[in-house]
């Protein structure tokens, strides 16, 4: 059965929204409350499947209501559906949008479209909830492991007491003793090895929950979030009213919003291939300055659309320099840490470039954008991290950027490492063995 709570200051809509949902929906609790305000505490109460709510009413009206739902860490994850007096109010719209809310209806409500509306935010809803429940009952199952092995250990720790205790009592005769100390070592190894496996099992079990758990979070938030442009605009940029100004607007934020999906799913792409040992290293002969080239025209509009200088450092004496190695992991590799330097940089220049050494090819970018604290230099390349963790995080993305480049250096047989400074820049640097 599912729950949907609808919130509207004249009774008549509600008897209306009561009679629509029921047809829809009849096997479902509907609830109505006349104020924004009961309507949170019975959200509390009644944790709903999704929410209707009008934008006009006295008091609390529809914007705060929302936005009072949204700040809340349990009724945040609830669907909010606005109801409006007319499917023109783009200016409304928009501000809903901003406050968190996922869709749209008109009045008067169309029952077909109402119940379309329904549907998909109680899917959603669904799915997360699902997604939570799964993620406490792994933690539960975490914590159950966690205090079984506390006590083995224990348990071995007062095995080991009880055999110290009887080394000592033994010493019947020399070659008993000996012979029974021998034992007793070669026991005592052998409970070392089992303990220090335990442990070692225990801190593998915790941090695989922790990298689920973060896998779980990032992907709710850099899927759900430009999923939510891509509806939300894309309903608004059909609208009769709109001028050619605020469609190309609309257009363009829809635009940035897929391609932010797509570049989030082709991250898990790479680092699930990575990590499961099925990315496949091709090498081939080919000139890295042709390589480097292709990346500075692919990015250089978005370079100099950031008002950024791009350039590519080529070394005089490696002219027509020809390596034996995967150009098309390198390719993602340089393309991963531009996008970075790009998108952490507002002045300044962004260069690429590489040295030829004995035994190895080493290629950087250097950028002259926020910098990396030194602490943080080496986290920067685990799963999920920036140097900025914090939920209001000024950058997008599924942090999964120098992860990625992390794994493809070490398919490629070399190593990536970073010199920065807060403030002033950094420089990435990787190698790629000479073959």
């Amino acid at each position: 059965m599912i729950k949907i709570l609808a919130i509207d200051d004249n009774k008549d809509n509600l008897i209306v929204l009561q009679a629509l949902l029921s047809d829809a929906f009849p096997d479902s609790k509907i609830l109505s409350v006349q104020s924004g305000a009961e309507g949170i505490l019975v959200a509390l109460t009644e944790n709903p499947d999704v929410i209707l709510l009008d934008l006009v009413m006295p008091g609390m009206d529809g914007f705060e209501t929302c936005r009072k739902l949204k700040q809340d860490n349990f009724l945040r994850r609830i669907p909010v559906i606005i109801l409006t007096a007319a499917k023109t109010e783009t200016a409304s719209r928009i501000k809903a949008l901003k406050l968190g809310a996922e869709a749209f209806l008109g009045k008067p409500i169309d029952e077909s479209e109402l119940a379309a509306q329904v549907s998909s935010m109680v899917r959603i809803k669904k799915s997360e909830d699902t997604v939570r429940l799964e993620n406490l009952r792994l933690e539960e199952v975490v914590k159950e492991r966690t205090i079984d092995l506390l006590k083995e250990l224990e348990e071995r720790k007062r095995t080991e007491a009880e055999l110290k205790k009887s080394y000592e009592e033994l010493d019947l005769s020399k070659r008993a003793t000996l012979n029974l100390l021998e034992d007793l070592k070669l026991e005592m190894d052998q409970r070392h090895r089992v303990q220090s496996e335990l442990i070692l099992a225990k801190e593998k079990a915790e941090a695989s929950d922790r990298l689920k758990t973060a896998f779980m979070n990032n992907i709710s938030h850099e899927v759900r979030t430009p999923l939510n442009g891509i509806l939300g605009f894309g309903e608004l940029i059909i609208a009769p009213d709109l001028t050619e100004e605020d469609k190309e607007l609309y257009f363009r934020i829809l635009q940035s919003s897929s391609n932010r999906l797509l570049k989030t799913i082709s991250d898990y792409m790479e680092i699930s291939l990575i990590v499961s040992g099925n990315m496949e290293v091709c090498p081939s002969l080919f000139q890295p300055d042709d390589l480097l080239d292709g990346i500075f025209e692919s990015f250089y509009p978005h370079a100099k659309a950031k008002n950024l200088e791009m350039i590519v450092s080529k070394t005089e004496n490696a002219k027509g320099f020809i390596l034996h190695s995967d150009p098309e992991l390198i390719s993602k590799l340089i393309i991963n840490l531009v996008d970075n330097a790009i998108k952490y940089s507002d002045h300044g220049t962004i260069e690429i470039g590489y040295l030829t050494l004995p035994g190895v090819v080493q290629f950087f970018v250097r950028d002259n954008g926020i910098g990396i604290s030194e602490d943080k230099q080496v986290q920067i390349f685990e799963y999920f991290m920036r140097e900025d963790e914090t939920h209001t995080r000024k950058f997008e993305g599924s942090g999964l950027g120098l992860s990625i480049a992390k794994g493809l250096v070490e398919l490629l047989g070399g190593k990536i490492w970073v010199e920065s400074e807060k403030g002033v820049g950094s420089t990435f640097w990787f190698t790629v063995p000479r073959i």
